[in-house]
């Protein structure tokens, strides 16, 4: 006879199915659910026209067949960058393997959690670590573990040895192809007829305050970390292509900068012109990894020119450690 009170039923014991009402149970060995008032005591099965392999019914998963793995809850836990880190741009002294010298780089991204054993069960949890995007002086992209890099807040970062460096300054004869390369682009800001609008304001707000008000526009000009001399060679070419050269535009110059002093002439070259080209050139040299990284590669560019020189930077820091290091 049935019992009034209920009993719950565990792992495999079905000997005390009878004993149960309406509740419904898991029945953990193949994650089915079944109603225990619907078990037969006299046949000791359950009705062959619900239950039976035979009729081709498949039994519904229940809420806990769909559970995620430990080691799925483990990543997911884990998956995200190290808080203390600023990126884009963090400051660090980095590894290209493990047992490679330090050299100054800074990090663009986080690239995400990755396996770092082998796992003989997927229930079971595994270990991870955790890898980012990171850019060394000499420009090259590589994505490392956290293990691989130090930051400002590490003690190591002050103390351990770095790999020698040889800086080299770019050569203006390798930057003067680029330079022709962008002069159409250029030669349409002139014109007055700008392809980016807000090169187009620029450079119509700087013209109209120096004719009209007498005052030179100030503003954000970004050089990148292109040398003094390199940045005048350029500055040289681009005044005598606009005041002094004869040249034939496929589009007729604006008419006011011939109206300029020669003051003003000098700085609509270098807060105008001589900083869109160093924009225009810089975009086609990271175009395709701009894409890479799903950022317009004008936005990129732009971020690339404002960055410090990683190499002084690093050792800045590293000759100024904090007081309590």
């Amino acid at each position: 006879m049935p019992s009034s009170q209920n009993t719950p039923c565990y792992i495999g014991d079905l000997s005390t199915a009878n004993s149960l009402t309406s509740p419904k149970y898991i029945f953990l060995t193949d994650l089915s659910v079944f109603s225990t008032s619907e078990y037969s005591s006299a046949s000791n099965q359950f009705p062959p026209n619900r239950y039976s392999s035979t009729n081709g019914s498949t039994l519904l998963p229940t809420e806990y067949s769909t559970l995620p793995t430990a080691s799925a809850l483990l990543r997911r836990s884990l998956d995200f960058p190290d808080l203390d880190l600023k990126i884009p741009g963090e400051p660090i002294i980095c590894k290209s393997k493990a047992t490679g010298q330090y050299w100054p780089a800074s990090i663009k991204m986080y690239a995400g959690l990755r396996s770092t054993g082998c796992k003989r069960n997927s229930n079971q949890a595994g270990s991870f670590t955790k890898y980012y995007l990171v850019q060394f002086c000499d420009k090259i992209l590589l994505e490392v573990p956290r293990s691989f890099f130090l930051t400002s807040i590490d003690r190591e970062f002050y103390t351990v040895k770095m790999g020698r460096l040889h800086t080299t300054e770019i050569p203006f004869k390798q930057i003067y192809p680029k330079i022709l390369n962008v002069l159409p682009h250029l030669d349409l800001i002139v014109a007055g007829k700008a392809q980016e609008p807000t090169v187009k304001e620029r450079n119509d707000r700087f013209l109209q305050a120096a004719l009209i008000q007498n005052a030179l526009l100030v503003g954000d000009v970004v050089y990148g970390n292109y040398s003094d001399d390199l940045l005048y060679q350029v500055a040289q070419i681009l005044h005598e292509r606009y005041f002094l050269q004869p040249t034939t535009f496929v589009e007729p110059l604006d008419p006011r900068i011939f109206q300029l002093s020669k003051k003003v002439k000098t700085s609509y070259i270098s807060d105008i012109i001589l900083p869109e080209a160093i924009i225009l050139i810089t975009v086609a040299d990271i175009y395709k990894e701009a894409l890479s990284l799903s950022i317009t590669p004008r936005k990129y560019a732009m971020e690339s020119l404002k960055e410090p020189d990683i190499v002084d930077y690093i050792n800045c820091l590293r000759n100024n450690p904090p007081k309590l290091m």
